[in-house]
Order: structure tokens, then sequence, then C-alpha cells
């Protein structure tokens, strides 16, 4: 999203509200926090955002039910 200019994007979470952020934040909490210490980002605090699509996409690919 970065590479093509994307600035802001919107996602519902698990309860159905609305979300959003900067993909800049979002890049960054991938590359280990905004505050350098590796604990941003993602449900899980592991800095990883994907989205049931994208999952799903891997398990079918991958070979999974």
């Amino acid at each position: 999203m970065h590479a093509v200019g994307i600035k802001r994007v919107f996602w519902t979470n698990d309860a159905g509200e609305w979300e959003g952020g900067k993909v800049a934040n979002l890049v960054n909490a991938l590359d280990g926090g905004a505050d350098g210490s590796g604990s941003g980002g993602g449900p899980m605090g592991n800095g990883v955002f994907v989205t049931k699509h994208e999952v799903l996409n891997m398990r079918r690919t991958m070979g999974g039910g």
C-alpha cells in the first residue's frame, strides 16, 4: 500500500466496528514498532496486520481447508 501511495486505510474489527490508520504507522509497526520496541501493531502485538481474505487465500494456496 505504501509503495503505491495509499496513505490511510479502514477495516472492521471482530466486533464489526470500523477502525482506521495511516499506512505509514502500519509500516512502522511491521518494522518493529514506532518506538523501536518491536511490540507494536496487530491484535497479538506482533506487528502483523492480515485480512481474513488474505488468510483464506493463503489456506487455499497451501492446500488447507
